[in-house]
């Protein structure tokens, strides 16, 4: 009779854990954020008492991490916790569950540095991120979010240690986030490390051309599929600020560029205020980083633009408008042709250097040459002097007592 009641109660645990997932599902499509996690949380919870199988408990944390990345930010406890739940089960093979936890803590890593840029506080937390997204990367190599997330922390630990002055450290790191937003491209066709590859190789060769031949067509795909987006109005925010970079690595039109820009600008003060901080900052330090490149010198004003809008955030202003741009297209041009100069003086330099290496070398040369003539010259004196000084003491000159020759500054006075 016990076990009919046990079995009995079992069934009714599980019919109970089915309606409750069933039930958190459609609270999260119809967007009830609050309640479909407290109904996920209390299937996990049954999921555990009942002890369901393992791949169905993993199913159910996968669902549930789903759902947190929609409604929550992604440094959010609740998200943490379902992410550390799920890699604990799956024993640490969850690429899912390493790449929400890697990209909370490359978040955390960068609250860390801005509340103390000079310190160090930031590099264990970073560290750990980085050691999770790739990891990561090995388990799901064919995902790009991935390799992005990664390619992103490795980019602002490589300006963080540059900012510190630690040169090499940076480079490391700037390098290894280019390959691994190389990785992130090849992997699939996506956009996002397409387009952060390109900036990034323009910051590290900023004297080679922005877009190499061999990716041309690729950004051009690229390009295109974010105008899709953009008009889809998915993440159009997004879709416009890689517009608004890419359009001028590809044309070089800033006018282009600046249409673009404003129209990412507008469609992120739709955004909470946190997601619009994040968008913003992220954008800007595209540019700043896109604006070392000599034919990229304008960007450095885009960066402007944008710091004026999060500005007006901060103070709480009502409007914000985007200013008159032609000063900044003309001041473009400016640059532009700065650049060009400073590319077509980079040969005269180098051979300038040259003839200035021979001429040194020259110079050494003569004087070598010049200490050699003065020496054997001061030695002749010396020898008249000793000759002139015995004569003037001894009357006369002999063979036998003449002093010897000295082929040295210092010489003997004293008869050979």
């Amino acid at each position: 009779m016990s076990q009919k009641r046990a079995d009995g109660a079992l069934s009714n645990a599980y019919t109970e854990l089915e309606f409750t997932l069933r039930r958190a599902r459609k609270l999260a499509e119809k967007r009830e954020s609050a309640r479909a996690h407290a109904h996920f949380a209390h299937a996990r919870r049954l999921a555990e008492t009942i002890g369901v199988d393992r791949s169905e408990h993993l199913a159910l944390l996968r669902d549930h991490l789903d759902h947190c990345e929609d409604w929550l930010s992604r440094d959010a406890p609740e998200l943490i916790e379902v992410a550390q739940a799920l890699d604990r089960l799956a024993g640490g093979r969850d690429a899912r569950a390493l790449h929400a936890l890697g990209l909370a803590g490359s978040l955390a890593a960068r609250r860390a540095c801005v509340d103390n840029p000079e310190g160090e506080d930031w590099m264990p937390i970073a560290d750990r991120a980085r050691a999770q997204l790739e990891r990561a990367a090995e388990l799901a190599g064919f995902d790009p979010d991935v390799w992005g997330t990664l390619a992103g922390l490795l980019k602002r630990m490589g300006i963080w240690q540059k900012n510190r002055q630690e040169t090499e450290a940076a480079d490391r790191l700037l390098h290894a986030a280019a390959e691994a937003y190389a990785s992130g491209w090849r992997a699939a066709p996506d956009p996002y490390p397409l387009l952060n590859f390109i900036e990034l190789h323009a910051y590290l060769a900023p004297f080679e051309p922005v877009v190499p031949d061999e990716l041309a067509d690729a950004l051009t795909r690229a390009l295109h599929h974010r105008r899709h987006q953009y008009q889809s109005g998915k993440d159009a925010h997004w879709a416009a600020f890689d517009l608004c970079r890419g359009l001028y690595w590809q044309t070089g039109r800033l006018t282009l560029h600046l249409e673009w820009l404003d129209r990412g600008i507008e469609k992120a003060s739709a955004l909470d205020p946190s997601s619009r901080r994040h968008a913003l900052r992220t954008t800007a330090l595209s540019l700043e980083l896109a604006a070392q490149h000599h034919d990229l010198a304008a960007l450095a004003d885009s960066v402007t633009i944008i710091n004026e809008r999060m500005a007006a955030d901060a103070s709480d202003q009502a409007q914000w408008a985007p200013r008159d741009r032609r000063p900044l297209e003309e001041l473009a041009g400016v640059r532009a042709d700065l650049g060009r100069l400073r590319k077509e003086l980079e040969a005269p330099k180098a051979d300038i250097a040259k003839v200035w290496h021979g001429l040194q070398q020259l110079l050494a040369g003569v004087q070598v040459e010049l200490r050699a003539a003065e020496e054997e010259a001061l030695t002749a004196e010396i020898v008249q002097f000793r000759e002139d000084l015995w004569h003037a003491s001894f009357g006369r000159r002999s063979a036998l007592t003449r002093p010897r020759p000295c082929s040295r500054r210092l010489g003997c006075l004293a008869p050979a």
